[in-house]
């Protein structure tokens, strides 16, 4: 019956669209220019946004900042969640393994969080960003569970956005980078803004008495290959505990290693004569 009434009416149909050609070819240029209208006021986007109905928040403070002190800066972020009516529960892992595919120290934190439903997600996240706008020293960055990882794959990095300066001095790439972000700060529509948190990491070179090491019978080598050994460590056995297998290292302890101070003390040892050699600061300039 469904199929006879459904052939009947399609046969009506049929009979006057093919007695008025023009009147239809009109109307179908006249549709798809009206579809060609509207085009320049469509959105664009890789993806949709999403409404995932959960956040995911990274907190980076500087490198180098201890576990204790991250940690607190995590508990902090955690307050400023859990005290909005919008947010349900936190879960926070601090750093990530050095194996690990997503390597990061432990003054990098995510956050996920779960929402209410029915909560206003625009004006929840207006609301933490002021609030953690007030944390110093750190970047917090919100986003969403699968729209934070897609961010990573098309950016490398935790932003939708990324602007990459490359170039070989290090204060002036850090120069330019201030004068990026103040000027994209002025951008309607750009929210997390920050640049990259960095800290100078501090060295010592180390000169050698070329004419020293020879009164003493020490090569440069022997010198380089002591203080690589010392310093860095070298792995010179593996020790079994617990049915798992660790590599042993020998070095310095760290009462050798904290300062310039300790680092110039250590005497090495000439293998051609077994006598000693003491470098003395300014033979070890920093």
């Amino acid at each position: 019956m469904l199929v006879r009434w459904l052939k009947a009416r399609y046969a009506r149909t049929l009979d006057a669209v093919l007695a008025r050609p023009k009147h239809v070819l009109a109307a179908a240029v006249l549709a798809f220019a009206a579809t060609l209208a509207i085009v320049p006021f469509l959105g664009t986007a890789f993806l949709p946004e999403f409404n995932e109905g959960a956040l995911t928040v990274s907190v980076v403070t500087v490198p180098g900042t201890s576990l204790d002190e991250a940690n607190r800066i995590g508990q902090r972020v955690e307050e400023i969640l859990l005290a909005n009516p919008g947010v349900r529960n936190t879960d926070r892992r601090q750093g990530r393994a050095e194996l690990d595919e997503h390597a990061q120290g432990v003054n990098a934190a995510e956050i996920d969080v779960t929402l209410r439903e029915g909560v206003d997600k625009e004006g929840l996240l207006d609301e933490l960003r002021r609030e953690m706008a007030t944390i110093p020293g750190t970047n917090v960055t919100l986003g969403q569970p699968i729209g934070h990882r897609i961010d990573h794959m098309l950016s490398g990095t935790r932003a939708n956005i990324a602007v990459k300066i490359f170039g070989p001095d290090l204060y002036r790439l850090r120069q330019l980078g201030a004068e990026v972000r103040d000027a994209i700060a002025e951008v309607p529509g750009v929210a997390d803004l920050q640049v990259e948190q960095q800290m100078d990491v501090p060295q010592l070179r180390i000169r050698a008495d070329r004419a020293a090491m020879a009164r003493y019978g020490l090569t440069a080598g022997g010198l380089a290959e002591g203080i690589d050994v010392a310093f860095n460590g070298e792995v010179v056995s593996q020790v079994l505990e617990e049915g798992k297998s660790f590599d042993l290292v020998v070095r310095f302890p760290p009462a050798l290693r904290s300062s310039a101070e300790a680092i110039v003390a250590p005497p090495f040892v000439s293998p051609s004569t077994a006598s000693t050699m003491v470098p003395r600061p300014n033979h070890w300039p920093s």
